[in-house]
């Protein structure tokens, strides 16, 4: 087919631009004009396209379909839209493509790049991904374009290969994207895919118990809530790992984050939604070693609520009591007595904590629904104690039944004799009564004498 157009003059000088300008609008839309008539908006071109858009809803076999060249660039255009994820590219049709054009367009080489990238755990699924990938590494061949990069990116273990060499070089998951100059296809499979991949072998090897910027990354919902392998979330991953490489005291807060943002507080009735969803899949010597951290956490939670209250209140009986319980109450971590705790929170301290900090990084806690005081429950091996903000009681226990209120997270909300001596009174009814409570008074320090 011969083509008898003369395009329009193009003079470019200073003093005809404006006319050059139109000239070269003239040109391109000449362009345009015999582009429509061989290309996407030929009436061949259509028509080949609506035999294969009929042939996809009637499942026909695309092999007896596509007979000429312009089949194959009708259907590049298709697999390029939505109903082209139905198509199946087999080794047969591939071959049969490959017949037809030997010399493979860059509209077709790019539709099924592009159909490899968004349907990559598809074509894995339907064991047709090493064929698709040989079929790309011979188009890329065939134009003398294949790189080594190429070759591994159109590879089945391209989504490990492209996670890996981002913490071989040292540089973010986006940065290496553009160094493949494979940007353009963000969202498919592949390398969201790939990303996942990125998150658990940069976690593998950030420095223990440091901030990272990928910490604060991996606590978006939309990332850990995402598959990773067969049933498991990424989230299940990054909680395994973050808790195996973590030391056993004194995590960094930046750490803590990630496991209170993804799975919150295992210290929760297993019934509970979040603990089914998270820690039944967690090992449990790995739970037990969260239960110690929010121990302290909740430590340093409640003489947090305290102080705060005492200087907000400027009370000064309540800052002269805030150095020795804080010694007292960190005394016993430090000497690794503590093996459980619960936190009940009045509605000042729960406010004042929320100003400082963020919710989801919060550990659960329960709420005193009466008056200003905060309490916190601590399990030791041989002695469990109630202890109060403000003049109030330190309720020592030789044990405590399963029934004690402290022990009881089906509820959430507690008055502050429920916590105090109405729990007394209970156990006292079980044998379990207080071997001793002893009153935080500044005028009697004596309470000091029994730490």
């Amino acid at each position: 087919m011969s083509l008898n157009f003369k395009f329009p003059e193009l003079i470019l000088d200073s003093k005809s631009l404006e006319m050059s300008l139109f000239k070269m609008e003239m040109a391109t839309k000449a362009v345009s004009d015999i582009s429509d008539k061989v290309g996407k908006g030929s009436d061949a071109f259509k028509a080949a396209k609506k035999e294969l858009d009929e042939g996809i809803a009637n499942g026909d076999s695309f092999v007896n379909l596509i007979k000429s060249k312009l089949h194959v660039r009708a259907f590049s255009s298709v697999l390029q839209e939505g109903i082209g994820r139905d198509i199946r590219l087999s080794s047969e049709l591939l071959a049969h493509i490959s017949v037809i054009s030997p010399n493979p367009g860059t509209v077709l080489i790019e539709s099924i790049q592009r159909y490899y990238f968004n349907n990559f755990l598809k074509l894995k699924e339907q064991g047709l991904l090493s064929i698709v990938c040989e079929w790309l590494r011979w188009a890329y061949g065939v134009k003398e374009k294949l790189t080594s990069s190429l070759i591994k990116i159109l590879s089945p273990d391209s989504a490990v290969w492209i996670a890996q060499s981002c913490v071989d070089k040292g540089v973010d998951f986006e940065s290496q994207l553009k160094i493949f100059d494979i940007e353009s296809y963000k969202g498919g499979e592949l390398l969201s895919l790939a990303q996942k991949y990125y998150f658990v072998k940069k976690l593998e090897t950030i420095e223990v118990n440091k901030p990272n910027p990928i910490l604060r990354e991996i606590q978006r919902k939309e990332v850990y809530n995402s598959v990773y392998q067969n049933d498991c979330l990424l989230g299940h991953e990054i909680l395994k790992i973050i808790l195996s490489r973590a030391p056993s005291r004194n995590l960094d807060d930046s750490w803590m984050n990630v496991i209170m943002s993804i799975a919150g507080d295992p210290r929760i009735s297993k019934s509970h939604p979040n603990y089914r969803k998270w820690w039944s899949q967690i090992p449990q010597q790995l739970v037990n070693k969260v239960h110690g951290w929010l121990s302290k956490l909740d430590l340093k939670l409640f003489l947090k609520a305290l102080e705060g209250h005492a200087k907000e209140s400027y009370d000064d009986e309540l800052q002269r009591m805030y150095p020795s319980r804080k010694h007292f109450l960190y005394g016993l971590d430090d000497k690794d007595l503590v093996l459980n705790t619960r936190l009940f929170l009045s509605n000042s301290a729960e406010q004042y904590l929320l100003k400082n900090y963020k919710r989801e990084h919060l550990p659960s806690y329960s709420k005193v629904s009466d008056g200003n005081k905060s309490l916190i429950y601590v399990e030791m091996d041989q002695a469990h104690i109630v202890e109060g903000t403000h003049s109030c009681y330190l309720w020592i226990y030789a044990s405590l039944d399963d029934t004690a209120d402290v022990k009881n997270y089906s509820k959430s909300r507690f008055t502050y004799s429920d916590l105090t001596s109405g729990m007394n009174s209970k156990m006292a009814m079980l044998g379990c009564e207080s071997t001793n409570k002893i009153q935080h008074n500044p005028a009697n320090y004596n309470w000091q004498k029994n730490q």
